[in-house]
């Protein structure tokens, strides 16, 4: 149970002004990636083939729950550390990118918990439930992004999995090892890592470019299935400076009403129950994103949440079960991208006096 309490906690792991003179007939100017003031921005990633950025995230939780009356508290920690090598740029900005995993800590404290790991750092044995997270470092998958960060592809997954499975000891608890891999690092897993650290721009096109000013709101929905949870991210564009657009979040977390309901059996054994897990919550934060290059700065979400099981009478039943205590979720998780090389800009052909370029 510790194991498979685990792997739910780990990371699902949670932006032109045109220079010159006018006239009064004249639109007004754009805003150009890098200059503030009033008028608006497109905010989306301009990346070029070569590009290669440091992604750091980190996640934070303290979750509290109550068993047979007695309160317990579980503190974890999980820093991440990754390389994103941009490797093709289509002209509508869409691109390809190699995302491979480099760092890893993590720490665990509560009852009967102490867990703890560094990558960095020489250890004479690794924790159980952090081998998932071990085995794959220097592995990487290949994803498709458009310029607002909507997922499109993610190719080379089963790669992943299957180069940490070879490198797994014979131990006896290989099985459930195993079961973490795959679950952490399947396609609907990975997707949601992606969503929540890319998916973050309003949705804008080649032809229809979406300039957005400040005051100008935006959201994004996501539908977890298998946490039986929809979020909603309302993004807000609060100031534009020095190039750098701040942008304020607020997130609201609701069941799906109309989830798969579970039977089970009553204490009574001889009705049936409905058994649903519903979760809700909320949470704010803030982004700082570099408009020339739609690069997240840094972006910082503090998110609260309370999971329950609720019984619901299936027919006609004497007595439901009694319902455990609610679990209570404090997160705080960062985000930050890193620019470690560019490719250099091509060089302006060199016309020499009295001779014309062809």
């Amino acid at each position: 149970m510790v194991l498979a309490a685990f792997w739910l906690f780990l990371p699902r792991l949670t932006a032109q002004v045109v220079k010159g003179a006018g006239t009064a007939t004249d639109p007004p100017p754009r805003l150009a990636p890098g200059d503030a003031g009033a008028g608006g921005v497109e905010l989306k990633f301009r990346f070029d083939p070569g590009d290669k950025y440091f992604l750091s995230s980190s996640i934070e939780q303290r979750i509290t729950s109550t068993v047979r009356g007695e309160q317990r508290v579980v503190e974890k920690i999980v820093r991440l550390g990754c390389d994103l090598n941009v490797e093709e740029v289509e002209e509508d900005g869409s691109f390809w990118a190699r995302y491979t995993y480099k760092r890893a800590a993590v720490r665990v404290n509560g009852p009967e918990l102490d867990i703890q790991f560094d990558s960095e750092v020489s250890q004479p044995w690794i924790p159980l439930e952090v081998l998932p997270t071990a085995l794959t470092l220097e592995e990487g998958f290949y994803f498709e992004s458009s310029p607002q960060g909507d997922i499109d592809k993610i190719n080379g997954l089963q790669a992943v999995v299957s180069s940490a499975k070879g490198k797994l000891p014979g131990i006896p608890e290989k099985n459930q090892v195993i079961e973490g891999i795959e679950s952490q690092y399947s396609e609907d897993s990975i997707r949601r890592v992606l969503s929540n650290q890319f998916s973050v721009f309003p949705d804008s096109s080649p032809n229809q470019p979406r300039l957005t000013e400040i005051g100008d709101t935006w959201s994004r929905t996501e539908r977890k299935e298998d946490d039986n949870l929809v979020e909603k991210r309302t993004y807000q564009l609060k100031s534009r400076i020095g190039g750098v657009a701040v942008v304020d979040v607020n997130v609201v977390f609701r069941p799906i009403v109309d989830a798969n309901d579970t039977l089970e059996k009553s204490v009574t054994g001889d009705m049936g129950v409905v058994s649903r897990r519903e979760t809700s919550g909320h949470g704010s934060g803030r982004m700082e994103i570099d408009e020339k290059t739609g690069c997240i700065i840094e972006s910082e979400m503090t998110k609260d949440l309370v999971q329950q099981i609720r019984y619901f009478a299936k027919g006609p039943i004497l007595r439901l079960p009694t319902a455990p205590e609610p679990i209570v979720t404090h997160t705080v998780s960062t985000f930050k991208m890193t620019l470690l090389e560019k490719r250099p800009a091509p060089a302006e052909p060199v016309i020499e006096p009295n001779q014309s370029a062809e």
